[in-house]
């Protein structure tokens, strides 16, 4: 997994379909993690500043893989607005913010 990750920050292109159809599950589900952390945020259930970190880590997430960003942008709408927006703008801000 770790080497189809490194070559998937390329973004998909640089895979094949058998690697894409390997990586594009992990990075779903990688998503949908960082998603359910922001709902239990806007729920309260999880405090905003305790949300910062996992806000950071994908902040890093997308900026350290194209292959990422693609399946994001694949299933980009899965999700709310407010979420889409979230990642959007986090693809926009520069790295250096990491």
């Amino acid at each position: 997994l770790r080497g189809l990750v490194r070559k998937a920050r390329a973004g998909l292109d640089a895979l094949d379909s058998d690697e894409i159809d390997a990586f594009f599950p992990y990075a779903s589900q990688q998503l949908r993690s960082f998603f359910v952390g922001y709902q239990m945020m806007q729920s309260g259930i999880l405090p905003e500043d305790e949300w910062q970190p996992f806000e950071g880590a994908l902040h890093r997430t997308l900026h350290r893989s194209q292959g990422t960003i693609d399946v994001w942008n694949a299933r980009r709408h899965d999700y709310p607005t407010e979420f889409r927006e979230l990642v959007d703008q986090l693809i926009e801000s520069p790295a250096t913010q990491l």
